[in-house]
């Protein structure tokens, strides 16, 4: 019974270890995108944007605290503790459920929303609002308009560069526009909203193995944490059956 309790706990440890290491990646993740977005007016108010982020920055804060008070429980072996602590453990895996459902039913609602804000954001290129995010985004991506370079003519840049586009859809020139499709990322014929798509669906991946990955040991941890409650009141039981037998022996002298 000893050594199933000490296994039970060093499982507990480890996994809570690896939970603290996965929420200190999450905040740095969540917080690292909103200082980013931060910086340009136009990304910060985006639902699709901060909705996920806000829920990785909850969560991380919601699994560091739950990892510590999974330790001190195992530690301790407290009921309370471990009690609580599968229950946060619980509502946490029911979230994570929940919010790779959303994700999935909404996917084609959250493309069509980025297509839409890509183009307008086109539109009102040159205004200086969005110009750095459009510029980092295309640089990146190594992509020119939404569907293509042609996305560019109507634009407030069009109106005040004629047959120009800005110089982060030409990678070898240094000048603010330029005109020529040769010199362009693919000649102008690739897009961002297909890079973002495709990148998101690789993310989107990503996100479900690690998703499933960390489903599995919560689910370890919270087996783990019954065998540990079951085991302390086995012993518990134990104490008491022994105080009874040795209450009800006749002493010495009665003999």
């Amino acid at each position: 019974m000893g050594a199933c309790s000490s296994g039970s706990k060093c499982v507990i440890l480890a996994i809570n270890l690896l939970f603290w290491a996965a929420a200190g990646v999450l905040m740095f993740a969540a917080v690292l995108v909103l200082t980013q977005f931060s910086d340009t007016a136009c990304g910060v108010g985006r639902w699709y944007v901060l909705l996920p982020v806000i829920a990785m920055l909850l969560v991380g804060a919601l699994l560091f605290l739950n990892s510590f008070l999974g330790c001190c429980g195992a530690v301790r072996e407290s009921k309370k503790c471990l009690s609580t602590f599968m229950l946060v453990t619980l509502l946490v895996l029911l979230l994570e459920v929940s919010a790779a459902t959303l994700a999935v039913a909404f996917r084609s609602t959250v493309t069509a929303h980025v297509k839409n804000d890509w183009l307008a954001t086109i539109q009102d290129y040159s205004s200086g609002r969005c110009d750095p995010l459009v510029d980092l985004l295309q640089n990146r991506l190594q992509c020119c308009g939404c569907a293509n370079a042609t996305d560019w003519e109507g634009s407030v840049w069009a109106a005040e560069h004629p047959g120009t586009v800005p110089a982060s859809c030409c990678p070898t020139l240094t000048t603010s526009s330029c005109s020529d499709t040769q010199q362009m990322w693919s000649d102008g014929a690739v897009g961002c909203c297909s890079k973002l798509e495709s990148l998101a669906s690789t993310n989107l991946l990503y996100f479900a193995i690690s998703g499933v990955t960390l489903a599995a040991l919560q689910t370890l941890v919270m087996l783990t944490s019954c065998v540990l409650m079951r085991r302390r009141r086995e012993h518990s039981y134990i104490h008491l059956d022994a105080d009874l037998t040795h209450s009800t022996q006749p002493s010495p002298s009665h003999l």
